[in-house]
């Protein structure tokens, strides 16, 4: 009913400007005329998606094969990706290396000097790199050196090959340029496999040297001290393999909102069988351990309170599955359900509580790298979603929802209204009573008027059937006239807000279970009669 009485309020006032402007006064011939018109406003069927959609539009409704309707609410507490987890640090070698060439190069020879050096890449949780195939990445020189002598620069990184060849490059380096010779080569698809035979110095990567000095004239210094200014930038990988190390993996207070319940005040409404779903799904070759802290539903409209969600169905500690070598690629869930035979879920869901919050924490590899090798693709995925899961199976007593619309008429042409009525059918097909009223409040919030008489509030509920299907056998009719005088009109022209109070039971006083269907429906009709008088 939520769309339904401002529309209405609205048409009456478009009507009324329309007939004044097609009477005006220097075109009447008669000292007062009394034109009475009616016309029809709305005419719609509100499912209970259309009447939901209003108080809630992040709600999922499901429909199963025979119509019944479930309301789910989730939502993603936890996603990482793998690069998210498993950081590449910048790898600055820093090479520095001194040397002699104890006499002078003849013009036309060379003299050869070779080095090399190992270094570990430090990862940050102690990860071992059995081998990573790069979809970025850079190796970059900032050569640096008192050389007097011209010179090609040779760089060989064993650990890193494309296609089979290691990776190699030569620098020219001239003696006559007292600037930096810089340089930087894209690491794309390249496949490194660090060095991890030595105890205790995982990740090495080797880089060997090799200097050619040609001889130019220039007389020999003795030593020499060639600075590379090297290392290995932005690293980020397509493919991982090794040990992941033991990464946190924490979620405090993550929240899943229940926003049907938003503008509920009071009663009871109780939901026969409701769930409360935890899926993780992992795509890292990684072993995944949680533990839930607290699982807790707030109310926090009055009277606030609170419920921990306990039971058997609740596994402490939760290994998570996650994929084998052979299902690179493949993402694996783990499933956690509670429902009212293994939990008190249904308690707290009684309790009409506006969230639901989730506090968990883990770790990957909590038995440390007895476990094997880890592996990951760049977009494997650790997700972690909770799911509230309401099936409307249940019943209602009193179960009550205010709304309140933001309304505004003003004074135009209301001189010439003497009284409108309002016509209202309406049929419903839902095993659910329902008490209305709305009201008109002022800009300080106070009452200024309401809308029905108490003989007009009753809608019934349609007769539910057999279990356990409980589909309805019939519809209720219900007619119902409101006539406004001017001076009721007038009462609330200064209306600035427009609440509407609906207080359910479902049949017989909510004593008898019923299910919802997606082919129930309220028909609603609605028609307007004006009386206005021209002078």
């Amino acid at each position: 009913m939520k769309r339904l009485f401002p529309f209405l309020l609205l048409a009456l006032i478009l009507a009324q400007s329309c007939v004044k402007d097609e009477y005006e006064l220097d075109k009447m011939t008669e000292p007062s005329w009394n034109p009475n018109a009616a016309a029809p406003l709305i005419h719609s069927k509100l499912t209970l998606h259309n009447i939901l959609e209003d108080y809630d539009t992040n709600n999922l409704f499901v429909e199963d094969a025979s119509n019944f309707l479930y309301l789910v609410y989730f939502d993603t507490v936890y996603s990482r990706t793998a690069e998210e987890i498993v950081v590449l640090p910048n790898l600055g070698l820093g090479t520095n290396h001194n040397f002699n060439i104890p006499s002078n190069i003849p013009v036309g020879d060379s003299v050869e000097i070779n080095f090399s050096l190992t270094q570990n890449i430090t990862m940050p949780n102690a990860e071992r790199i059995d081998s990573m195939l790069l979809k970025a990445g850079v190796f970059g020189l900032n050569i640096q050196s008192d050389l007097n002598y011209n010179a090609k620069i040779y760089v060989e990184i064993p650990n890193l090959t494309r296609n089979g060849q290691v990776f190699r490059r030569w620098i020219p380096y001239s003696s006559t340029s007292p600037l930096p010779s810089q340089r930087t080569y894209a690491l794309k698809d390249y496949l490194m496999i660090p060095d991890n035979t030595s105890p205790g110095a995982d990740n090495q990567i080797q880089v060997n040297y090799r200097i050619v000095a040609y001889g130019n004239g220039n007389p020999t210094a003795g030593n020499y001290t060639m600075n590379m200014g090297d290392g290995l930038y932005s690293m980020r990988f397509k493919k991982i393999f090794g040990y992941f190390g033991t990464h946190p993996i924490t979620l405090d207070n993550e929240v899943v909102d229940i926003k049907l319940f938003n503008n509920t005040y009071e009663g009871i409404l109780h939901f026969e069988d409701p769930y409360l779903h935890v899926y993780v799904s992992n795509s890292m070759g990684m072993p995944i351990r949680i533990n839930f802290n607290s699982i807790d539903a707030y109310r926090d409209r009055a009277p606030s309170s609170s419920l921990n969600i306990t039971g058997t169905g609740i596994p402490n500690p939760w290994d998570i599955n996650y994929p084998n070598l052979f299902e690179i690629g493949q993402a694996k869930t783990t499933t956690m359900t509670l429902n009212k035979t293994n939990s008190n879920i249904d308690a707290a869901l009684d309790m009409i509580p506006q969230r639901v919050v989730v506090d968990i924490n883990g770790q990957s590899n909590p038995l440390g790298s007895t476990t094997g090798n880890n592996f990951a693709l760049d977009d494997s995925r650790v997700t972690v979603e909770a799911q509230v899961e309401l099936p409307l199976h249940g019943f209602a007593q009193d179960f009550t929802i205010v709304d309140t619309l933001d309304l505004e008429i003003g004074r135009d042409n209301i001189d010439e209204l003497e009284w409108m009525n309002f016509r209202l059918n309406i049929i419903n097909s839902f095993p659910v009573d329902a008490w209305l009223q709305c009201y008109f409040l002022d800009s300080n919030d106070v009452v200024l008027d309401s809308l029905l008489m108490p003989p007009d509030q009753l809608i019934l509920a349609a007769t539910p059937g057999a279990p356990p299907a409980y589909i309805t056998t019939n519809t209720t009719y219900k007619r119902t006239d409101i006539r406004k005088e001017k001076a009721e009109v007038e009462k609330i022209l200064e209306v600035k807000k427009f609440v509407i109070k609906a207080i359910m039971d479902t049949y017989q006083n909510g004593n008898q279970t019923v299910k919802m269907y997606s082919f129930y429906n309220l028909d609603v009709r609605l028609g307007v009669q004006a009386q206005f008088k021209f002078n």
